[in-house]
């Protein structure tokens, strides 16, 4: 299977992505990147909307014809790493890089855009597509569906570059794909004290402690086995270091909670708070329990899961279509997506190994093979044309 003319866009594609990674923006940041967006997608023809997420911008084709509304999504945010590569297009602002693909995620959707409004009276139905700002501050997606500019969605496609799959090759998961992340900042309230009369007061430190060990025998001793979850806490503050005679007023601990599904997230939320009460209570102490969700877990929709791979293996063949072998406690935000619409994120491989291209996402020296959009551009064709039709 093949997509007539797409080598007619290709160089192109191949240009924005280079223009990109020489000039990346963090997140909510991304002004030259939405700018440039947005002044190519009204070149093609589109509907632009911005001003509803931050930097966000959408584009929408509407075809006149019935059918489904389908969304495209690319990130557009790079990191806060040094470019180490020795390349052309390596970045010009220092101290950032397109350091996870996402340069590629949008050069790619930019292309999408621009073929099929080129051959829009093949298509039928409504097509929205979406860049999205500050995927790795864990915000852009969430802003996007508060906005309400999906309403009305009827399926959300995304994908992404990978460096431990060959290029030429998609990448599929069945199932969770990526943890949910919570993040939580616990005040334990005590009673300070001088350390010779601990008796006076109430040890705020001592039930730190209890409280952390309380947490994490959640993990070991109240989930099964085969459930995943990680509670990490990852910082305790209480006291001054010059003051090693004075038991503190407060301590402080702060961390995050990564979940693969949902009911298992609840059931570790829940039982912590349900834990921190009983140990504060025991000791006499109080506290404020602060937590933010981030991100949900990742899972997308089986059904359409099913039509990427199905697709794909039309496109690549059989051989060229793997299984993601395991779900990772890395976050994501496409799964705010794929909690409130029918949503799926796959993946295409960007690995070359003959051309030394094996440096996966968030290193220095990151880099993909640009062949990748032979199959990441006719994928998102191929989807959007078949899900309009549904």
């Amino acid at each position: 299977m093949s997509i007539p003319d797409l080598e007619t866009y290709l160089p192109k594609v191949i240009s924005w992505r280079r223009d990109l990674h020489m000039h990346p923006e963090l997140g909510l940041q991304e002004v030259r990147t939405s700018n440039l967006i947005a002044d190519l997608l009204t070149k093609f023809g589109l509907d632009v909307q911005r001003n509803f997420a931050g930097t966000a911008v959408l584009g929408t084709l509407h075809t006149n014809k019935p059918g489904k509304t389908v969304v495209l999504r690319a990130d557009m945010d790079a990191l806060p790493i040094q470019d180490a590569k020795d390349v052309p297009y390596r970045s010009q602002i220092s101290g950032v890089c397109h350091a996870c693909g996402h340069d590629a995620h949008t050069a790619n959707l930019l292309g999408v855009a621009n073929y099929i409004s080129d051959h829009r009276t093949e298509f039928c139905g409504t097509i929205k597509f979406l860049f999205q700002p500050a995927e790795e501050l864990l915000e852009g997606a969430k802003l996007v569906c508060q906005s309400g500019v999906l309403d009305g969605t009827d399926y959300i496609l995304g994908q992404h570059a990978v460096l431990d799959v060959d290029v030429g090759q998609v990448q599929v998961c069945y199932g969770p794909s990526n943890g949910g992340g919570d993040e939580f900042t616990l005040r334990l309230h005590g009673v300070g004290c001088h350390g010779a009369r601990p008796h006076t007061g109430k040890d705020p430190i001592l039930l730190a402690a209890k409280v952390i060990e309380g947490f994490q025998q959640i993990i070991s001793r109240e989930l099964d086995p085969l459930k995943a979850a990680v509670i990490s806490v990852c910082s305790v503050q209480a006291g001054q270091h010059e003051s090693k005679n004075v038991v503190p007023q407060e301590a402080v601990l702060a961390g995050t909670v990564r979940t693969l599904e949902e009911d298992v997230r609840t059931y570790v939320l829940t039982r912590m708070e349900e834990i921190v009460a009983g140990l504060c209570s025991a000791s006499r102490c109080s506290y404020t329990l602060e937590h933010v969700t981030k991100v949900p877990p990742l899972t997308s929709d089986q059904q359409l899961t099913q039509l990427v791979e199905n697709t794909a293996v039309e496109l690549v063949g059989r051989e060229n279509v793997l299984y993601r072998p395991a779900p990772t406690m890395g976050v994501e935000d496409f799964s705010w997506y794929t909690r409130n619409y029918n949503a799926c994120m796959f993946y295409f491989g960007a690995r070359n190994v003959e051309k030394g291209i094996i440096t996966r996402g968030h290193n220095p020296k990151f880099d993909i093979d640009e062949e990748c959009f032979r199959v990441a551009m006719p994928m998102f064709i191929l989807l959007s044309k078949r899900l309009m039709l549904d």
